[in-house]
């Protein structure tokens, strides 16, 4: 490799928003980016950490993590096992939300070190969560009389098919029908406002 594709390749690693460490076989920092400085709040430029040990870095890092031993544990297990793992989930203690890949590096059966990628997705998954939550909302809408609060007939379909599926064949099943007499009356004599908050009253 060229002086210039090895300068490419290091500017772009640099530059990415993905928190990068490479380690060689003794762990020795071979190199690392700033997001991983920010993201483990190392107050150096990620160039003068290239040959550093990195032996008890989880052990200096593990109180950012909500938790530690958990992330100690499986920094030792991967390096262990030497085998490729990814999109573990990490939470930190400032509410950040992680996902890390760990990458062993071979050359024909040679281990020469190891690649650890953090991803930072919180925001992800808080949209993820905002998702979800607009979704559950749409759903209870659709199921629920806007003027009362009880559920709709779709609702009550839903209600009864997932009772007469689930429903005990020797248990008895009673369905009650309630109804106001004469309250067109109410409308009639006191207008729809009063008339709707009879119903919201008697549901």
């Amino acid at each position: 490799m060229s002086d210039n594709e090895l300068l490419r390749y290091k500017t772009l690693i640099h530059n990415l928003n993905e928190a990068i460490l490479v380690e060689d076989e003794n762990r020795n920092i071979s190199m690392v980016n700033q997001a991983f400085c920010d993201l483990f709040q190392i107050p150096v430029p990620p160039e003068s950490l290239v040959g550093t040990d990195c032996s008890d870095s989880a052990e200096h890092s593990k109180h950012l993590f909500k938790d530690p031993e958990n992330f100690v544990q499986s920094v030792e297990q991967h390096l262990k096992n030497r085998v490729t793992k990814r999109n573990e989930f990490f939470e930190l203690t400032n509410g950040k939300l992680l996902e890390r890949d760990y990458i062993p590096i071979f050359h024909q059966k040679n281990y020469l070190g190891h690649l650890w990628v953090y991803k930072d997705l919180t925001r992800h998954y808080q949209l993820e969560d905002e998702l979800q939550k607009a979704q559950q909302h749409l759903k209870e809408q659709s199921m629920t009389d806007p003027l009362t609060g009880l559920g709709n007939r779709r609702f009550l379909c839903d209600a009864l098919t997932h009772l007469l599926v689930n429903h005990d064949e020797n248990t008895p099943l009673s369905l009650c029908l309630i109804d106001l007499d004469d309250f067109k009356t109410i409308n009639d004599n006191h207008g729809h406002y009063v008339g709707d908050k009879v119903l919201k009253s008697f549901a």
